[in-house]
């Protein structure tokens, strides 16, 4: 749990840069992906601030052609992945049939939300399932899972802000941080 006072934070990546991450993610996706028919795919609630910003960096540059959420569970208001992750909701096979699962999240910590989505996005016929983050953050791997593009290596701190959160709290911040204290 996070204790009701929160230690202090420490801003790691500001705005600016996680802006320029975006950006390079982007231009490396539009490369990448030139061509394919993708349905984009946030998971929820976490990766909200890095699609839109992701989105909007994509400018019609990608032939996206759905956009549809995914929400799995896995932290409930702790601060560590306790569970595999649940899938609680997930574009249909009719949205993913035939192309590729861009699969969106803010940060790939252990692996295991990532896995989930991907196998998830493979199982109701993607093509190809891609996983896309603005931070990878290898220490805490426990899945064989690696991201096709990622903005920013994070370290091995709990991060909150950006869409990253803890225990519900911080989600807002506009850049990610990290406690200066560690929490339980």
């Amino acid at each position: 749990m996070v204790p009701s006072t929160a230690p202090a934070l420490e801003t790691l990546f500001g705005p600016a840069e996680i802006a320029a991450a975006v950006s390079r993610v982007a231009d490396a996706v539009v490369r990448d992906l030139a061509g394919a028919r993708v349905v984009f795919v946030p998971v929820m609630t976490g990766s909200l601030y890095f699609a839109v910003d992701l989105l909007r960096a994509l400018d019609g540059r990608l032939g996206i052609e759905r956009i549809a959420a995914a929400v799995l569970s896995s932290y409930g208001a702790g601060t560590s992945a306790e569970r595999r992750p649940r899938v609680d909701a997930f574009p249909s096979p009719e949205a993913l049939a035939g192309r590729v699962a861009l699969v969106v999240d803010t940060i790939v910590d252990s692996g295991a939300t990532a896995e989930v989505a991907l196998a998830e996005a493979r199982a109701r016929g993607a093509t190809q399932a891609r996983l896309v983050c603005l931070l990878d953050k290898s220490a805490g791997r426990r899945c064989a899972v690696s991201p096709d593009w990622a903005g920013l290596v994070a370290p091995d701190r709990f991060l909150v802000g950006y869409g990253l959160d803890a225990g519900g709290l911080h989600r807002t911040l506009p850049c990610v941080a990290a406690f200066q204290e560690r929490i339980r």
